[in-house]
């Protein structure tokens, strides 16, 4: 802090005040990608999924969830196995089934700081059928510490937001 910021020796003439933002954006973004696709031998596959999320505003978000309905998805099919299920940023939900219980996450332990992102792992058996291709996505949502929930809808691919306008919706 130099009290004679322009060195004219005379640190009176400086009224150049200090600007102070006090604007709040919430902002989460979801990117969902496969990994991997292994076909078994008894005409099931195991796939596995990679979810990004990245908090893109200006406040800390807290009871990230994180929503898979793998009932709707693959409903043409038997319900798909869940193999695992794991993340080395949030709490995973260990009674996650896709069908009946579709939050991945444990939202007591899955916050996401200003700038933040985080990854969840999912693999799942989806059984022998005779539909092979499905278009599945994900949904996100956080709690700001004020206002409503902020949420988003998962993009194809690994970046949250690919066009990088800092707007993820």
């Amino acid at each position: 802090s130099d009290s004679d910021p322009d060195n004219d020796d005379d640190p009176t003439n400086n009224d150049v005040g200090t600007p102070v933002n006090t604007s709040v954006t919430n902002s989460i973004g979801l990117a969902k990608r496969v990994v991997q696709t292994i076909n078994n031998a008894d005409g099931s596959s195991d796939v596995t999924f990679e979810f990004n999320i990245e908090n893109f505003g200006t406040t800390n978000l807290t009871e990230v969830a994180v929503f898979e309905n793998l009932a709707l998805r693959f409903g043409a099919c038997d319900l798909p196995t869940v193999l695992s299920l794991t993340s080395d940023d949030f709490g995973v939900n260990p009674s996650f089934d896709g069908d009946d219980i579709t939050n991945m996450l444990d939202i007591t332990a899955s916050d996401l700081p200003v700038g933040d992102k985080g990854a969840i792992l999912l693999t799942i058996r989806i059984p022998a059928c005779e539909t092979t291709s499905f278009t599945n996505f994900g949904f996100v949502r956080a709690q700001p510490p004020v206002g409503d929930p902020v949420t988003d809808t998962s993009q194809n691919g690994s970046d949250p937001d690919p066009d990088n306008d800092d707007d993820p919706t």
